[in-house]
C-alpha cells in the first residue's frame, strides 16, 4: 500500500468497519475527514483517549486499519500539523514514517523526532505521551505486550514482571530492516489473501513470529540463553515441546534474527 494521498477534496467522516463476526476473521476500517472534532473522536475510539488540535488550510487526516486477529496495521496520512496529548496506548505500537516527521514527548525523557523511513516503538504502552504529526504519513503496527511473554521468558531478576521493551529504537538499521520487510509480508501477502488471514493457525504464527523480530529488532529484558527446561526440551521429539518454544530460539545474544524462517532441531 503506498503512502495515502491528502491533497484532494475534503470528504466526510466515514468510518466503515467491514468485519465478520469472528475475533479471528480479518477487519478493515476506513476513516476519512476534514473535521478536527470528528477526527479526534475517531482516534478516541481506535486508539486512546486524547485530544488534538490542528494547523492548516485543509485538516484532511485518512486512516486504514486491516487488522490480522489481535494484530493491527494502520496507514494514516495527515495534510497539516496535528498535535496531540494522548493518555497510555495499552499496547505496544511501531510507528514507520513514510513522510514528514513525527515528534514525541515522555515524561522525563527528551523528545523523539521520527523522519521519513524511521521506525521506532510508541510508547511505553503505560504511560501517556504528546507530540506533533507534522504533514506526516505513516504507518502503525499494533498488538498486545503480551505477545512478548509467549515467544520469551523475562531475565531472573525481572521474573515476576512481564517482557519489556527497553528503547524506542531498534537496535541497527539492519534489524530495522528485518522487521519492517516482515510487516510489508504480513500486509501484502497474508491480510491480502482472504483464507490466510482468517485461519487460527496461520494467525497465531504470524503474532508470534512478529513479536520474536520485534524482540530482535529493540532492546528488551527478556531471557535469552537457554533455561534448564530448554535444555531438557532438547532431548524431546518436536510435537512433545511446549508451545512457541521454537519461536523462542530463533533469539540469540546479539539480538540478531536470522533471515529464514525458525527452523525446529
Amino acid at each position: 500500500m503506498r503512502d495515502l494521498d491528502v491533497d484532494g477534496p475534503a470528504a466526510r467522516s466515514r468510518p466503515r468497519p467491514r468485519e465478520p463476526a469472528r475475533e479471528s476473521a480479518p477487519r478493515e476500517l476506513d476513516f476519512d475527514s476534514s473535521d478536527l472534532a470528528e477526527t479526534e473522536d475517531f482516534l478516541v475510539r481506535t486508539y486512546t483517549k486524547m485530544r488534538i488540535s490542528g494547523e492548516g488550510r485543509m485538516c484532511r487526516a485518512r486512516i486504514q486499519r486491516r487488522c490480522l486477529g489481535s494484530l493491527s496495521i494502520d496507514e494514516l496520512s495527515f495534510s497539516y500539523d496535528m498535535g496531540y496529548d494522548a493518555n497510555p496506548l495499552g499496547k505496544i505500537l511501531l510507528c514507520r514514517v513514510r513522510r514528514g516527521r513525527i515528534e514525541e514527548n515522555f515524561i522525563g525523557e527528551p523528545q523523539h523526532v521520527l523522519a521519513a523511513g524511521e521506525l521506532a516503538m510508541i510508547g511505553p504502552p503505560e504511560l501517556p505521551h504528546s507530540g506533533r504529526v507534522r504533514h506526516a504519513g505513516y504507518q502503525l503496527i499494533g498488538f498486545d505486550p503480551a505477545l512478548l511473554d509467549r515467544v520469551a521468558p523475562n531475565a531472573p531478576d525481572r521474573a515476576h514482571e512481564p517482557v519489556r521493551l527497553t528503547g524506542h529504537r531498534p537496535v541497527s538499521v539492519a534489524a530495522g530492516n528485518r522487521l519492517t520487510a516482515l510487516i510489508d509480508y504480513l500486509r501484502d501477502h497474508i491480510l491480502a489473501d482472504p483464507s490466510a488471514a482468517s485461519a487460527p493457525l496461520v494467525i497465531d504464527t504470524a503474532a508470534a513470529h512478529l513479536a520474536v523480530a520485534t524482540l530482535n529488532a529493540f532492546p528488551h529484558s527478556a531471557l535469552l540463553d537457554p533455561t534448564p527446561t530448554d535444555r531438557r526440551d532438547s532431548a524431546q521429539p518436536v510435537l512433545l515441546r511446549r508451545p512457541w518454544r521454537s519461536s523462542r530460539k530463533t533469539l540469540t545474544k546479539t539480538s540478531r534474527w536470522r533471515t529464514s524462517p525458525p527452523t525446529s532441531t
